[in-house]
């Protein structure tokens, strides 16, 4: 690798394919401010974690910067966790969430720039999830945003479908068809001190505080702060999914019943069969695994943003659950 300044790993294919045309831009406009840079373009799922370690590995001291949306984030996260870069991000995403946390503008590149290059920076927890069927552990991935379990994980999966849309339609239309199909499932959820074995939706472990572009499901997180956003959601009909929905918009669907908040720095989540599961929005299960063990690494990152977004009001975290 060749040169000297911010090292940019950028996804042409993000955006459904519209990912090169912010990369010219950025170029275009990281030449007029005559930043010194490298920029390595990733050609496939999992090169930008590749490419991540390898920049991460010759250049411990860099500011390695992901170029495309929460998937591309994770990957870089990934790869250079541990090995002693910065993270530096330029949105260019169907749903951008992480940034929303560090305060990053996911709608400008020359903005989202403009923070890169005052360098701010702050440490940030990471989250740990563990994937396995049965006892067999399967593997382990870092994430920087968060976690669906059940409903949210199979509209993850639907949005894989539809070549042709993006940004908040492509997370609507998926949303509008899992609900027609969706069958919920029985789970066992386990924080420190509280176990819960009932029918769930959908778990919800956010690190940050938005999903899906759009969706406040875990709005009180906050990603310095050691713990993990849980958001459970009990069996519902499509009736009442759609009643309940809106709310999660404003993030005041615990207003509802059948919606219950944790926080817990660990949880564990068992199915009864396999579980569709998503991290970063990147799935991790498409009902090949059952069992997913989630540790928050407190301030185990740095990155670069604007503020951490904290919430301007914090609702009591409760508990439910019963014991085996």
């Amino acid at each position: 690798m060749t040169g000297t300044g911010l090292i940019f790993i950028a996804n042409p294919f993000a955006m459904r394919g519209k990912g090169a045309k912010y990369i010219a831009q950025l170029e275009e406009e990281l030449k007029r401010r005559c930043v010194a840079y490298t920029l390595l373009r990733t050609e496939r799922r999992l090169h930008a974690m590749e490419l991540a370690r390898e920049a991460a590995e010759t250049h411990p001291d860099a500011t390695i910067v992901a170029v495309g949306g929460d998937g591309t984030v994770n990957e870089v996260a990934n790869g250079i966790l541990g090995r002693g870069p910065t993270l530096g991000i330029i949105p260019v995403g169907s749903g951008n969430d992480f940034v929303k946390s560090v305060g990053i503008d996911a709608h400008s590149v020359v903005a989202a720039l403009e923070i890169l290059l005052a360098g701010k920076t702050f440490l940030v927890d990471v989250g740990k999830v563990s994937v396995g069927e049965g006892e067999r552990p399967a593997g382990v991935r870092i994430f920087m945003n968060g976690i669906g379990i059940g409903f949210d994980g199979y509209i993850a999966a639907r949005t894989l479908r539809y070549k042709r849309l993006r940004g908040w339609w492509l997370y609507l239309v998926s949303f509008l068809r899992t609900v027609a199909v969706f069958r919920t499932p029985d789970m066992v959820v386990r924080v420190p001190g509280v176990e819960i074995h009932s029918p769930h939706l959908l778990v919800s472990i956010g690190n940050g505080h938005s999903s899906g572009g759009k969706f406040l499901l875990t709005p009180d997180a906050v990603v310095d702060d050691g713990q993990l956003d849980i958001c459970l959601v009990d069996d519902l009909s499509t009736a009442r999914i759609l009643r309940v929905f809106p709310s999660v918009f404003k993030g005041t669907h615990d207003r509802f019943p059948e919606v219950h908040f944790l926080r817990a720095p660990t949880i564990e989540v068992v199915g009864a069969r396999g579980l569709y599961v998503h991290a970063d929005g990147e799935l991790l299960s498409q009902g090949e695994f059952n069992r997913f063990e989630v540790v928050t690494l407190p301030q185990s990152l740095r990155v670069i943003g604007k503020e951490i977004h904290r919430p301007s009001r914090q609702r009591s975290i409760g508990s439910r659950g019963r014991s085996r």
